[in-house]
């Protein structure tokens, strides 16, 4: 590789390293300023009652022994009975027969979906 090659191609890469540290150094922040919601008061030994109700479901999944399906029926009876205006309001599906899909259609369908995930079993420790 020539000498004149080298040189330009090192210039060319410096070159590059100064516009983008300058321009790091430019760009300011397209953050949105969104006041935080108003606190809503929480009936917290009520809250702390369905979740001490929620874990007592036996609902293990993993090697040591056959799934109770059973018990993940009696937690959506219990998350059902718990919560009727999410279940009365949002649009749930039964996918292999024990879990459960909730879709929470929003106002305006040309807006990105949002997704949460979570799961209702636990493994047992040791699996």
């Amino acid at each position: 590789m020539s000498f004149v090659l080298a040189a330009s191609i090192a210039a060319a890469v410096s070159a590059a390293i100064m516009i983008m540290c300058i321009r790091t150094l430019l760009l300011r922040s397209r953050q949105v300023t969104v006041e935080p919601p108003a606190f809503l008061p929480l009936a917290e030994e009520e809250v702390a009652g369905r979740l001490s109700r929620a874990v007592q479901f036996r609902t293990v999944s993993g090697e040591t022994g056959p799934v109770d399906p059973d018990q993940f029926v009696a937690l959506y009876a219990f998350l059902s009975e718990s919560f009727p205006l999410v279940h009365s309001a949002l649009k749930i599906e039964t996918v292999n027969r024990y879990s459960r899909l909730y879709e929470w259609t929003g106002y305006d369908a040309a807006l990105d979906p949002v997704l949460l995930l979570a799961h209702m079993d636990v493994v047992e420790p040791g699996s």
